[in-house]
């Protein structure tokens, strides 16, 4: 691997991306984030907190920033575990944090790349490692920065796999380790690939049968020894699955052909699939395509190649078309918004294909035919509105540039202009998609506030059906977006003693009912949610509340309405808002995402217009101001007065006038020390998976630890390491 190649292509890999944050106005360079969907509502704001409680030196194994809250590590191993995160440290703003940990996996990449590319030719390696670094799926998926360590390393995986076959198993286990540990998904992931290459790779070889069996028995010793390594972290996300009891779904999406061929075309990319078909993100550069087709009509290149290379192709489009295989792959749940997140694979294969074309290069008219379908193909998609201007564009000029490279490929200065073009390519097709985005959400993570809005795929299940339960917006697997009230009032304080009723409390279909219901049992105050004070006007499927006194209102958002209209804004059946469309009469919403309870400040004489599916309407609410009042007062004379309020440990004293319950709105986990005057006590679960202590009149210490340290699997994990160091000694000894 030359330094000075080397040194080329990182340029020419952060030279695209900096030019590309230049022209999309991306911070530094603009107001523009490169943190978008997930990235702006989960990976971002984590990085955040994460990098400023490790300066800090305050980073608990708690955490309740995150809705009612959970352990650390639930966000650690999901979002947090790649080493190169650790990069953000050189930073104190969030989006540079953010940033630096793209741009060290994007230089890793190349070199990573480059590194599996350049044993065979290093100029073509140099182009070919661009190509993978701006494939469709980095495009598509860049700002998931706890995936692009399974995309970084994946090279390098393919290189141990091969490795292995030669009895050298040192980067297999080091690389498949680290993703492992990186992102769990992913590296589940990468090891079906790894299973199903290594197994045709040793079946197809030509060595004796004592050979592979040998081989397949070491192969199964180094993948024990990479689960030992990663053990600790395997563990904790087996801990966690089975402590957020997480969502699983039937794979029902179909990959459509058109949606497959149109996502071929360079730069056509999708970041979130529909809800009908998925999308695979696999374009690369025109000229890759064109060579890694051109490979199976090249002579010189042997058959038993091309069908090898067939075979691996088929089954993994198998794999792409069938929606049974996905849902095992994708760790057997429906993956939520980005499907097929292993298609990196297909591109990289496409690469190594067009790769080992143009090293036995051998142009004849299947070439030439094969550009014309593509020229057809294009031309038919963009009049089909399958794709846009911009990527016909684009397209149209390769296709065309690839035609002279077929009549001039002889010649050096031709070779030279099409390496350039591609850069070029790769460069266009990433100012295309890599544009950031101006919203910032979970805010509070930036100021260290604790806020009712969350967002994550690691969280409590039980909490959120009970936040939805309350109307509150939520998808009952990873969403809460709050909403004024007295209820959510109640929820964000901790602890206090509250009726032995909360005990029999169980959810019910009725948010209000469920409201009331609630505080009741809390504090024996019934009714504080009441009909409000309005006239109604119907028109048809629209009916208006006429507003009579100052106050805030509540009312449902469900399958039952199109829409809620206020002044100049609607509230749709997701529960947020948009400025009124000029045919909202015509606006309706064929099913709810969310259904939920929205809370608006009204005044006198105002009006609200809620389009209805059928007539039959249902009441605004308002709460009782003399009755919540009296909650609040109940509440905060039973309140925990606290000695020590730490996100992992609290501590205090609490005085009951009875035989109460120690109602916490913290999810009940089994890993909480939980002492009542000094004794070690089991706490009962609520409703909504929460943490209650019966506890009799008088005055009382209570204290909450939270306690994850389990030593049994760090100590696996250490003693893995130590097995792994041994092979390395003993490969370079037998290799002196």
């Amino acid at each position: 691997m030359k330094k000075k190649d080397l040194f080329i292509l990182i340029l020419s890999v952060l030279g695209i991306f900096i030019i590309t944050m230049l022209i999309n106005g991306i911070y530094p360079f603009g107001n523009n984030d490169l943190a978008i969907s997930d990235a702006a509502t989960q990976y971002e704001p984590f990085l955040y907190d994460y990098i400023t409680r490790l300066k800090n030196f305050n980073y608990y194994n708690y955490t309740f920033m995150n809705f009612l809250g959970n352990p650390s590590m639930f966000n650690f191993v999901y979002y947090l575990a790649s080493p190169l995160n650790l990069a953000a440290l050189l930073f104190n703003n969030y989006k540079l944090m953010y940033l630096s940990v793209i741009i060290a996996k994007l230089i890793i990449t190349s070199i990573s790349a480059y590194y599996y590319f350049s044993k065979y030719d290093k100029k073509i390696g140099i182009i070919a490692s661009i190509c993978y670094v701006y494939s469709g799926w980095f495009l598509a998926y860049y700002f998931h920065i706890m995936w692009l360590d399974g995309f970084m390393m994946f090279p390098l995986l393919v290189i141990g796999i091969q490795n292995v076959l030669k009895n050298n198993p040192i980067i297999y286990i080091l690389t498949l380790s680290y993703i492992y540990i990186s992102n769990f998904y992913i590296g589940y992931m990468l090891s079906l690939f790894t299973l199903i290459y290594y197994l045709f790779k040793l079946v197809t070889m030509k060595k004796p049968y004592a050979f592979k069996i040998q081989n397949f028995l070491r192969m199964m010793l180094y993948t024990t020894i990479v689960i030992g390594i990663s053990f600790f972290h395997i563990y904790n996300v087996y801990n966690i699955i089975n402590k957020t009891k997480l969502v699983s779904y039937n794979y029902t999406n179909i990959l459509q052909i058109k949606d497959f061929i149109s996502a071929l075309f360079s730069g056509n990319i999708k970041v979130i699939h529909t809800d009908t078909s998925d999308y695979a993100n696999i374009c690369i550069s025109v000229f890759t395509l064109m060579g890694a087709l051109s490979y199976f009509f090249n002579k010189n290149i042997n058959k038993k190649d091309k069908i090898h290379s067939l075979i691996l192709i088929i089954i993994f489009l198998i794999a792409l078309f069938t929606p049974q295989i996905n849902y095992i792959i994708s760790g057997f749940t429906r993956p939520a918004g980005f499907p097929l997140r292993y298609s990196f694979i297909f591109s990289f294969l496409l690469i190594c294909l067009a790769f080992k074309n143009y090293l036995k290069e051998n142009i004849n008219i299947f070439n030439y035919l094969l550009a014309l379908i593509y020229l057809g193909l294009l031309i038919y998609f963009y009049f089909t509105k399958t794709i846009n201007l911009s990527i016909f564009i684009l397209n149209l000029v390769m296709i065309i540039i690839y035609f002279v490279y077929l009549i001039h490929n002889k010649k050096r200065f031709t070779k030279i202009i099409v390496s350039c073009c591609i850069i070029l390519e790769c460069l266009v097709t990433a100012c295309l998609n890599l544009k950031g985005t101006s919203v910032i959400t979970n805010s509070n993570y930036f100021d260290s506030s604790y806020s009712f809005n969350y967002f994550s795929s690691m969280t409590y299940k039980d909490p959120l059906n009970l936040a939805g339960g309350f109307g509150i917006v939520t998808d009952y697997k990873s969403t809460v977006k709050d909403i004024t009230g007295i209820v959510s009032n109640i929820m964000t304080k901790k602890i206090y003693g509250v009726d032995k009723d909360i005990t029999s409390f169980t959810l019910e279909d009725d948010f209000i009912i469920n409201r009331n219901n609630y505080i009741s049992k809390l504090t024996k105050i019934n009714e504080v949610y009441i009909k409000g004070k309005y006239n109604i006007k119907i028109d048809n499927n629209l009916v208006t509340y006429e507003i009579k006194e100052d106050e805030t209102y509540f009312f449902t958002i469900s399958d039952n309405q199109n829409y809620v209209m206020w002044n100049d804004n609607i509230y749709i059946t997701t529960g947020d808002i948009t400025t009124l469309p000029p045919n909202y009469k015509d606006y309706h919403i064929s099913s709810s995402i969310f259904t939920c309870l929205i809370s608006m400040e009204l005044k006198k004489n105002d009006e609200v217009t809620i389009s209805y599916k059928d007539n039959n309407y249902r009441e605004l609410f308002i709460e009782n101001p003399k009755l919540v009042k009296e909650v609040n007062e109940k509440l905060n004379k039973y309140e925990l007065q606290y000695d020590i309020k730490k996100d992992n440990h609290l501590k205090g004293t609490i005085t009951l006038d009875d035989n109460m319950i120690i109602y916490t709105t913290i999810p009940y986990d089994k890993d909480w020390l939980i002492k009542l005057d000094n004794k070690k006590i089991k706490p009962i679960k609520l409703e909504g998976g929460l943490i209650g202590i019966p506890a009799s009149k008088g005055k009382h210490t209570l204290e909450l630890i939270y306690d994850d340290t389990k030593i049994w699997p760090f100590t696996i994990s250490i003693l893995s390491i130590g097995i792994f160091i041994i092979i390395i000694k003993k490969h370079y000894k037998e290799n002196l």
